[in-house]
């Protein structure tokens, strides 16, 4: 089950609804052509369209810039163009009285190509940080909404689109992840005591599902599943003592050389790597059956060994529930890798990692039984979530 996020917002400030009239194209010279209807299917005007950069919407934010590359309003007839195109990826924003949405936006190429655009009623956030969280902002991600926070914690947002959401709190030079949020259309969404640690990035608690990654919104980083022939991996959510829990069967075929797991890529692709310095220890809770390899992967170990293998730490799964911490510093490279006798270490690849992986390479036709949840990457904070250019 993958978990559901609104890929785009729309926002508008419009004057009047007026009466609904059939979209015409673009007039040939705008890149970018749309055309926005309010949630009772009217055309609006007076729209206020915001273009953000989604590609590099957590750095702009980390360095205190506008992640608004252009804006426009719509006219009389709903309609709006863009004269720049922008081979980024982008969201569109729009804003309108109480409605709003946001749009993940490519490019199509066509000159008379309209996109249209349907709004639906703002959601409304407010809260409060918890007392020793000294954040300035509450972004959402891949928006231009940025709320300031009061000297008490405060701070709310009146109108945001319904959809899901990764909230990032804002310091001076840094950011941390807060989680993500539901809000739906009409409704308020009050958060207290909301935490936001820059000493760590969580990666799942699978609270919505196996699929996007608490980070998505930021990086496009997914879990998959992944198998040799004839071996397979099943994956579920399942409730443990309230609460959730990803379950996968890592089976192995009779051939030597099977395998089977789960892991992440941090990014949009593993060809995205990021800087992983920083980082002191991959966390989570687990409890199965059977043993599997817990690795860390870089391109710089995949260009010399190929996918496999990587630098990895072999754990033992118990019945019960056991927290682990794999600090780097236990991490080990087989003697047969080509990596090994270049003499790699993990100080010298950390910055080009792109993903972690949990794999059943234990004995032939070995069944492994894997539970996991609260998966942390310990020691860094949300500057490791740009991409390496």
């Amino acid at each position: 089950m993958l978990k559901k996020f609104l890929a785009a917002i729309v926002f508008v400030i419009v004057v009047s609804c007026t009466q609904n009239i059939t979209g015409g194209p673009g007039n040939g010279s705008e890149t970018t052509n749309g055309i926005v209807y309010c949630a009772e299917g009217k055309p609006v005007s007076g729209a206020v369209v915001r273009l953000i950069d989604e590609q590099n919407w957590l750095e702009r934010n980390i360095m205190g810039l506008s992640v608004v590359l252009d804006s426009t309003v719509t006219d009389s007839s709903g309609l709006f163009g863009f004269n720049t195109q922008y081979t980024r990826k982008t969201n569109i924003q729009i804003d309108w009285e109480q409605e709003g949405l946001l749009h993940s936006f490519r490019n199509q190429g066509y000159e008379n190509h309209v996109d249209t655009f349907r709004l639906s009623r703002y959601a409304q956030l407010s809260g409060r940080f918890s007392a020793e969280t000294t954040a300035h902002g509450l972004a959402l991600a891949g928006t231009a909404f940025i709320a300031s926070v009061g000297e008490d914690g405060e701070f709310s947002i009146p109108g945001i689109p319904s959809g899901a959401f990764s909230l990032v709190a804002l310091f001076e030079n840094s950011a941390a992840l807060c989680g993500v949020y539901q809000f739906y259309p009409g409704l308020s969404t009050d958060i207290a005591e909301i935490a936001a640690d820059t000493s760590k990035i969580r990666v799942d608690r699978f609270t919505s599902g196996f699929g996007p990654a608490d980070f998505w919104n930021l990086t496009g980083g997914l879990w998959y599943p992944f198998s040799s022939r004839d071996s397979y991996t099943n994956v579920e959510i399942v409730t443990d003592s309230n609460k959730s829990v990803l379950h996968a069967e890592l089976i192995r075929s009779s051939q030597i050389t099977s395998y089977a797991g789960i892991g992440f890529q941090v990014g949009k692709s593993s060809n995205t790597y990021f800087n992983f310095s920083d980082l002191n220890s991959l966390s989570f809770r687990a409890k199965g059956s059977g043993v599997i390899h817990v690795s860390i992967q870089t391109r710089a170990i995949e260009e010399a060994n190929g996918p496999w293998p990587q630098f990895y730490k072999e754990i033992s799964l118990t019945p019960e529930w056991k927290h682990w911490e794999i600090d780097v510093d236990s991490l080990t490279m087989p003697h047969y890798a080509p990596a090994y006798h270049e003499g790699y270490t993990w100080g010298q690849v950390a910055d080009r990692v792109n993903r972690v992986e949990f794999t059943n390479l234990g004995t032939v036709s070995d069944s492994v039984y894997l539970n996991l949840s609260d998966v942390y990457l310990k020691g860094l904070d949300l500057k490791a979530l740009v991409p390496q250019k």
